[in-house]
């Protein structure tokens, strides 16, 4: 079986899009994928504070982590 590598796009992620994330699991089962997610809104909004551009990294690393971490919920 062929394996696919998905880019998810950050924005489609997050509590509030719990309906589309179970349809997206759905619509993959059985598939061999590799899912690659960002950090989409959440990253930005936490980059918008006023830290140093290390701090600013760190926390867009943690909103993609966070973000993967939710994706993976699904996946189980």
């Amino acid at each position: 079986m062929e394996r696919k590598i998905i880019s998810v796009s950050g924005t489609l992620l997050g509590p509030e899009r719990r309906g589309w994330m179970k349809r997206f699991a759905k619509l993959l089962e059985g598939q061999k994928c590799v899912l690659v997610c960002g950090g989409g809104d959440l990253a930005r909004r936490y980059q918008a504070v006023r830290a140093g551009d290390e701090d600013r990294d760190w926390l867009g690393i943690y909103a993609t982590w966070l973000n993967a971490r939710l994706l993976k919920c699904f996946f189980k």
